[in-house]
Parts: C-alpha cells; structure tokens; sequence
C-alpha cells in the first residue's frame, strides 16, 4: 500500500458517517507522522540514527494517540450531558470547515492522476464528499429545529457516540498502516540496530583488551615486588623500613588488581551492550516471523497469478467444481496470511514503544516538563516531538536521549563516556543533556561547557531553574492514635 492509498481510504474513513467532530481536525497530524516516517533517511554513516528516529516518531505518534482519545471521550461524555443548542451549532460550524480543508489537502495529495484507476477513485471519493457534505448540511439543520433542552439532551446522548467510534477507526487505520510501514523496512531496523551493537561491541573489546594490558603489567609489577620482599626477608640484617615500604607497594598492587574487576566504565559499556544484544533478539523474533508469513504471501501471489494464467476448456462437472474450489482456497489462503501480516506487524510499534520508566509531568509556565534521571526540567512538545532544556539565557536547547533518539555516535573509555567533535577530539560527558569535559595532561577531567556559574554557587540572574524533589517533605500517612489511653 501506498501514500495515495492511504490517504484515500483515510478521507473515506472520515466520511464515513456525518457527525461532528469534537477535537479539531486530527488528518493532517496524522499525515505528517506518515510522512515523517516515511521520509526517514537512510545513508552510509548514519544507520545507528534510523533506529532513534523511528522509535522518536512511533513515540510520539501513540502519545498523541492516547491523548487525542482520552480528551475526545472527556468531551463527548461533557457534551451528552451538559450541553446547548449553540454548542451544538458551533461544532457543526467546525466541523464543516474542517472537511472543506480536508478535501482541498486530499486534493493536492492526490492530484496529478497517474493512471485510469486513481482518476476513477479520485472521482469516487469528490462525488462521496458531495454527498457527505449534504448529509452534514442536513444534521446542522436538524439541530436548529430542536426547540427544547430535553430534545438537545437526546440527540447529544446518541450522536457523539458516533463520533468517538469514527475517530477511533481513524485512527486504528493509521496505527496498522504505520505497523505495515515498519513491516517494509525491516533490513533497515535490523542494520541500524547492528550498527549500534557492533559499536559498543567494539568499544567493548578494546577497554577489554586495555585493562587485561594494564592487569599483566600489575601483575610483572606484583612479580617484581614480592622477588624483592623475598630477597630482603632472607637478608640477615633487615632494613624495616625498606621491608615495610615494599610490603606496602606489594598491597597497593593487589588492591590495584582487585579493583579492575569492577572497572566502572567498562561496566556501564557491559551493561549497554547487553542491552542492545537484547534490543536486538527481541527485534529478531518478531521479524523472523514476519518474513516467513510475508515468503508465503508472494508464494502466494505467484500460484494466483499462475492459476489465472491457465486458460480453462470445457471440463466435466466434477473437474469445473474442483478447478472453482482451488480459486476459493487461495483466496482464503492469501486473506488469512494477509490478515496476520497486520497482526505480526502490529508487534514492531510495541518494540519500538515499550514502556520505560514512569514520568511525573509537570507545567510550568513555559509548558508540560518532567525531570530527568539529572533533575533537568525536559520540556517537550508536538505530542513529544520536540523535547528541549532550558539553557541560562532562558532559550530553548534541544536534546537527544541515548537509548530513546540515539543520533550520536558515543564510546567509553577508563576515563568514562565520551563523543568525538568535528576535529576528532574526545569529549566527555555521561549523558548528551550533561556537562561536558576534556581529558587535560595531568589526567583530570576540566569542564568546558559555559554556563552563568549556577554549577559552582547560587546565581539568582540564572534563567535555567532545577527542581529538587526533595524540596517538599513527604511523610507517611498514618491513622489517629489516642496516645493518652482511655479515661
């Protein structure tokens, strides 16, 4: 299925009863989600962004989803039971310029034809929009005829029902067109999250490989020292002060071994190795059996067209029987394999949108925000498009989470998680949203990003504010107690 196709039987949908429309006009969002994703590009040197810009988009898409639905069934369910004739009038206002700009857009969607068949679908759907449009002149005229309050109350109570399942269908329609979407793209998901595996793979090995070095020379080093604390406790004259010194540095180097075991950075790296190793089982049963539905499917297609291919002559009854039987039994067939395509396509949108963790939102003056793992205050808009931090001069600075909308390429080393600039150059930082740091002679770490001295002391000139849940007391609730006893 195409863009055309589904922007046609998406403006079908939409027509498909005459009834008004309580949240605004939702086609053209839904659009732009369709485009957005379809329009996501995929080249040498960015497939680890493929996977971070279909998991943004899909996010967003069922965040605006739910809130859409959630606040549609809030108003009919107001509207059914408190509500008055211009209310009613209003909307059926609304609705009806909703739907003349739907057309326009349809139009110029549609338009140029390409082939006899778009011209006549093109013609179906301008002629159900002229009939569609008299139904909706004749609903707006049946509500100025009501003439008492318990006429409204009825006719809202039964007709915004309708509206709520016709929104619902809308949208159930663009859920499986965009799980058919990801469905075709799937040795582009699969590169893309192979691509960020064989990264922190990579990466992983050569921390390995640096701290099993750094091991063997402690080890040489251990090897050396208890040689030399032999060698001074068979002396018949002991130096104590020599023997205590290189009894110190032997227990300096074995802590020093110890301590590599739980080398902090490597074990953050293990951790999201591991994490992208799952990411990507996960994603491998769910394609695994898309694709073999999906070789069936052209099987499939192949005998069809092999089948309507062959010219039938005369043939007895039985023979004519059996030949229209294998026509059905492929349809069937193919309707069956057709229908769990959609059902096993409908798994890669979860795959993409699992649940993280809970979020408490927040609004603020500026807008809806919740807070980060850091305590950053992340503002985000457009249905979760847009997520953005307040910077010191109170602009607005887009971020990018790591395992949410992983656009850059990041590494680690002993000293911890780093990116690398335009010049090649390692920067440090533990997260994109945070400060960042370079690497200076003596082996500490000097921050570089500027901010208006907040990190160092209260500045009260500061525009960026960071809330601290802990600023308000939380006690647990208890129940009365008579701590006097009875009288």
């Amino acid at each position: 299925m195409n863009y055309k196709e589904y922007i046609q039987n998406l403006r079908k949908l939409t027509m498909s009863d005459a009834c008004l429309l309580l949240n605004g006009d939702i086609i053209p969002n839904l659009k732009q989600y369709v485009s957005l994703l379809d329009n996501i590009k995929f080249e040498d040197g960015s497939y680890h962004a493929f996977y971070g810009e279909v998991k943004k988009i899909i996010t967003s898409f069922l965040y605006y989803y739910t809130v859409t639905m959630d606040d549609m069934i809030i108003k009919a369910d107001k509207y059914s039971h408190d509500t008055n004739k211009n209310d009613l009038l209003s909307l059926a206002k609304q609705t009806i310029n909703i739907h003349e700009c739907d057309q326009i857009s349809f139009g110029k969607d549609f338009l140029p034809v390409q082939s006899p068949i778009e011209k006549q679908t093109y013609d179906e759907i301008q002629e159900k929009y002229n009939v569609f449009m008299n139904d909706i002149f004749l609903l707006r005229d049946v509500i100025e005829k009501l003439d008492k309050k318990e006429k409204v109350d009825n006719f809202a109570l039964e007709h915004f029902k309708i509206s709520v399942v016709m929104t619902s269908n809308v949208f159930k329609y663009t859920h499986d067109y965009i799980s058919m979407m990801l469905g075709n793209r799937l040795p582009e998901i699969q590169v893309s999250l192979e691509e960020i595996l064989l990264r922190m793979r990579n990466n992983q090995r050569s921390i390995e490989s640096a701290s099993s070095d750094n091991v063997n020379k402690l080890l040489n080093q251990l090897y050396d020292r208890n040689k030399e604390h032999l060698m001074l406790s068979r002396q018949f004259k002991m130096c104590s002060v020599e023997y205590a010194e290189v009894s110190r540095a032997i227990e300096v180097i074995r802590e020093k071994i110890e301590n590599s075991k739980y080398d902090i950075p490597l074990s953050r790296l293990s951790e999201e190795v591991a994490y992208w190793e799952e990411r990507l089982r996960e994603f491998h049963q769910i394609a695994d059996g898309l694709r073999k539905l999906k070789t069936e499917q052209t099987v499939l297609t192949k005998q069809e067209q092999i089948y309507q291919s062959m010219q039938t002559t005369e043939l007895p009854g039985s023979k004519y029987q059996c030949w229209i039987n294998m026509s059905e039994n492929l349809k069937q067939r193919k309707e069956e394999v057709n229908r769990a395509i959609n059902e096993a396509a409908k798994a890669l949108i979860t795959f993409f949108c699992v649940r993280g963790s809970d979020r408490i939102f927040y609004t603020g003056d500026v807008g809806p925000y919740y807070l980060d793992e850091y305590n950053h205050q992340v503002y985000f808009f457009d249905s979760g498009m847009g997520v953005y931090h307040f910077n010191c001069h109170g602009e607005f600075k887009e971020i990018n989470f790591p395992k949410t909308y992983d656009k850059e390429k990041y590494y680690f080393d002993e000293n911890g998680r780093y990116v690398k600039d335009e010049n090649g150059k390692k920067v440090y930082r533990c997260a994109p949203c945070t400060s960042s740091y370079n690497l200076a002679k003596d082996g500490l770490l000097i921050k570089v990003t500027k901010d208006c001295g907040h990190s160092e002391a209260i500045n009260r000139k500061c525009k960026l504010t960071i809330k601290n849940p802990t600023d308000i007391e939380i006690l647990p609730t208890s129940d009365e107690m008579d701590i006097k006893g009875k009288k």
